[in-house]
């Protein structure tokens, strides 16, 4: 006898978990964040921070070290580019953050995601760059 899969609900349909459901008054204005950095965020499309970003965020602006472990899609990689994206000194020619990747597919994801969120800033630009 063949057995057949249960249809997966619709999109709509379908309940999102705590971890990625987002609170549609808050803004990444909200967390303090320049507005380069927040017009980069929408350009990339983004504009509602996510819980992964809203507990993370506000640290690394204070300058903490942190692990941040999600789900995929919760917005890991645009947690650490905002804050990238503030603190590094553009003015200076040297390199002042390491971004490390699991694999290649995720190191060209955060850096074309990075160059996104970038985009917005004032000059000089801020330079990133893949190493495989």
């Amino acid at each position: 006898a063949s057995r057949t899969r249960p249809s997966m609900p619709r999109a709509k349909d379908r309940v999102r978990s705590e971890d990625v459901t987002l609170d549609e008054d808050l803004t990444f204005a909200d967390l303090q964040l320049p507005e380069a950095v927040v017009r980069g965020l929408n350009l990339s499309g983004f504009t509602v921070p996510s819980p992964v970003q809203r507990a993370a965020i506000p640290l690394g602006r204070l300058g903490a070290d942190l692990v941040v472990q999600a789900k995929s899609g919760t917005g890991k990689t645009v947690t650490f580019g905002a804050i990238l994206c503030e603190r590094v000194d553009r003015s200076s020619a040297y390199p002042q953050a390491l971004v490390l990747a699991p694999t290649r597919e995720v190191a060209l994801q955060s850096r074309d995601a990075l160059a996104k969120l970038a985009r917005a800033l004032d000059p000089p630009a801020l330079r990133v760059a893949c190493f495989l």
